[in-house]
C-alpha cells in the first residue's frame, strides 16, 4: 500500500489527515480474477478508513499529476477511471464500494474498458473518465 501525501505548505495534522483519506493499491488488472482482487482491496481500506481508493494496475506507473486528478475528482464523483494506451482499466477510483459493479467487470480482456463504463451508467453512477495514460511496462 501507498499513501501518497502531496508537498504543499499545509498544516502536519491536515496533511496526515488527507493522507489517511487517500489510498492507492497496486493489483493486477489484466486477467480475469482482477475483480475479486479490486473488490478485496477497496473492501479492505474501506474499512480502515480512507475515503478515496484508487486501484491502479500492477504493470503500470501513472504519473503523479494523474494520480492527483483521480484523487481531486473522487470528491465530485463515485467512480474515476483511466484507460491505458492499450485500452484496458490503468486506473480505478471509488469512494465507496460497488461489488456488484466491478464483479460484473470481464477484466482482462479488451470489452473490460467498456463494461465499466456501461455497468456505471446503468447504475447512474456518476464517473469521470481522465485522459489515457502510458502502461509504462517495459516489455
Amino acid at each position: 500500500m501507498q499513501t501518497v501525501t502531496d508537498g504543499s505548505m499545509e498544516h502536519p495534522a491536515d496533511v496526515r489527515e488527507r493522507a489517511l483519506r487517500r489510498v492507492i493499491e497496486n493489483v493486477e488488472l489484466s486477467d480475469r480474477k482482477a475483480g475479486e482482487r479490486v473488490i478485496e482491496a477497496v473492501r479492505s481500506r474501506l474499512a480502515d478508513g480512507p475515503h478515496r481508493i484508487l486501484v491502479t494496475s500492477a504493470d503500470s506507473a501513472l504519473p503523479a499529476h494523474t494520480l492527483e486528478h483521480a484523487f481531486d475528482a473522487l470528491r465530485f464523483s463515485g467512480l474515476v477511471c483511466a484507460p491505458g494506451s492499450d485500452g484496458e482499466i490503468a486506473l480505478l477510483g471509488v469512494s465507496q464500494q460497488h461489488d456488484a459493479l466491478l464483479a460484473s467487470i470481464p477484466w482482462g480482456t479488451d470489452d473490460a474498458l467498456e463494461a465499466l463504463l456501461r455497468a456505471a451508467r446503468e447504475s447512474q453512477l456518476a464517473m469521470v473518465i481522465l485522459p489515457p495514460v502510458a502502461d509504462g511496462r517495459s516489455d
